[in-house]
């Protein structure tokens, strides 16, 4: 059974030694069966590529696979994680000479196929030093979801701030809130400790889930949930985008001080009926 899951570990970053702000080369290699989807086995080398250009700059992850947990009290790992939650001490806002290679080989008569990843990537760091006593939490109406069904969502912040909310599927991260085509949502102004439900129950639009990005049979989606103690937009109060790269995404963050965010996150799978 596929359970959406809370993360129950944060990712700890140390600085090993003195930041440095530039270009890095990330490199890594995943391997997996013919059975998985050589687009999976893609993302996570491209994810820890990502980390070990994150590490050449000067931040040391903990760990480059978190471990996230459900409340069936199962455990699977968030590759996500690993990249976007590296955001307190280091951002990658930029990446070129990305190579993706594949090939396939034969071990005990079974194929194993084999990914490869390197790239360059430029990292800087976030101004400021996070404030501990800003927090957000963010939960899904359930476990999981089938195709066609509707996202639900409920935050709460400790602080009064600017919600803004996303979806990322791969290194595609969507908008759901403000939604820049749906005028009802640009007041995102929400008050401490106050609970907000992501669509208003009583507002007549909806976050259909679908298969896209998957294998055909399940897909996992990332929502993360930002407040800010200022206005942020994304894109520019002008903005008209509905979704955003990755690299756009971590520009944003980047030019938000630390003390100024907090987030949170939670990882839904979606399956076929």
């Amino acid at each position: 059974m596929i359970f959406i899951v809370r993360i129950c570990l944060a990712l700890s970053l140390i600085s090993t030694y003195l930041f440095s702000q530039g270009w890095y080369k990330g490199e890594a290699s995943v391997f997996g069966g013919d059975d998985v989807p050589i687009a999976k086995l893609r993302q996570q080398a491209l994810t820890q590529a990502r980390v070990k250009a994150l590490e050449q700059a000067g931040v040391s992850v903990q760990s480059t696979e978190i471990s996230v947990k459900s409340e069936s009290g199962k455990n699977y790992v968030d590759m996500y994680s690993a990249f976007a939650q590296s955001n307190a001490r280091g951002i990658i806002v930029e990446e070129k000479n990305v190579n993706i290679t594949n090939s396939v080989s034969s071990e005990n008569g079974n194929a194993v196929v084999r990914v490869n990843v390197s790239l360059d990537a430029r990292v800087e760091m976030p101004e400021g030093k996070p404030d501990y006593t800003f927090t957000v939490d963010l939960k899904a109406s359930k476990e999981f979801y089938y195709e066609g069904d509707h996202l639900q969502l409920s935050i709460q912040a400790s602080q009064d701030g600017y919600l803004s909310l996303f979806q990322i599927k791969n290194d595609t991260c969507f908008i759901l809130h403000p939604h820049p085509l749906l005028p009802a949502t640009r007041n995102n102004l929400i008050k401490a400790k106050t609970n907000v439900d992501i669509p208003p129950i009583s507002n007549p639009y909806s976050f259909e889930l679908n298969l896209e990005g998957g294998d055909g049979k399940t897909v996992t989606e990332f929502i993360v949930a930002v407040v800010t103690k200022d206005e942020y937009p994304i894109g520019g109060s002008g903005n008209v985008k509905e979704y955003f790269s990755m690299q756009e995404y971590s520009s944003w963050l980047l030019s938000i001080p630390l003390d100024r965010r907090s987030s949170s996150s939670v990882v839904v799978n979606v399956v076929k009926k």
